[in-house]
């Protein structure tokens, strides 16, 4: 019995992925980061940052139908991950990265993500609070 990707939609291919992955592709093919002025280094790491996040999105709509994790989630655990290996990739371009900044890295990143969630789960609460206070 063949695997019918309409029952799964969650496996489904981004076109927004292959269109980022063609263009990053092409980007990296087509540059040579030595010889090329600063503002194209730029643009080369916000496409590869913006690929991550893409790449991470669809892997998170994977996990979804493992375990229950809501759009908010998935968006905030993309861009924390997107970022740390931003962040990893560029120190190790400049031959600054060792074990104990990767390790650094990570707990400060899960600290973040932490106080982040916190953060905007106690202002939700708030406004619940208002809207409650306010219907009364």
């Amino acid at each position: 019995m063949l695997i019918s990707m309409s029952r799964w939609p969650f496996l489904q291919i981004p076109k927004r992925l292959v269109l980022l992955l063609v263009l990053d592709l092409l980007f990296f093919a087509l540059v040579n980061p030595a010889s090329s002025n600063s503002l194209i280094v730029i643009l080369g790491c916000l496409l590869l940052g913006l690929t991550l996040y893409t790449i991470f999105r669809a892997l998170g709509r994977i996990l979804t139908a493992l375990v229950a994790v809501s759009d908010l989630t998935q968006r905030r655990l993309s861009i924390f991950a997107a970022a740390l290996l931003m962040f990893l990739l560029l120190m190790q371009s400049i031959g600054q990265l060792s074990r104990r900044d990767i390790l650094a890295a990570l707990l400060l990143a899960a600290a973040l993500y932490l106080y982040v969630s916190y953060i905007s789960g106690e202002s939700s609460r708030a406004s619940t609070k208002d809207t409650r206070a306010e219907r009364n």
